[in-house]
């Protein structure tokens, strides 16, 4: 049996848009997400498929503002992963934090 290769799209941002106490959170207790430690630099998230349909969901509650418009604002380019790094780009439709 061919199987298609599946290609995914990734944001690639920031971790300036992240909070100090998101970044404590993603490193503690994350849930509803599913991070991906990325060394000492960062995270990949795959971005549930519920959200993407109910972001609003009580499922989503616990999930810090911060990271939630970081994440409204992957659904709506129309991503599957954001992968945040200290060293990538600024995005600049979001805010930053110091």
């Amino acid at each position: 049996m061919i199987q298609k290769t599946i290609i995914e799209r990734m944001l690639d941002i920031s971790t300036i848009h992240l909070t100090e106490s998101t970044r404590q959170w993603l490193m503690d207790n994350p849930y509803p997400l599913s991070p991906y430690e990325k060394s000492d630099y960062g995270w990949f998230i795959p971005i549930p498929e519920d959200y993407k349909v109910n972001p609003n969901e009580p499922t989503f509650q616990s999930i810090p503002e911060d990271m939630k418009q970081v994440l409204d604002y992957a659904v709506s380019i129309d991503v599957q992963w954001i992968m945040f790094d200290c060293e990538s780009l600024v995005e600049p439709n979001l805010p930053i934090y110091e």
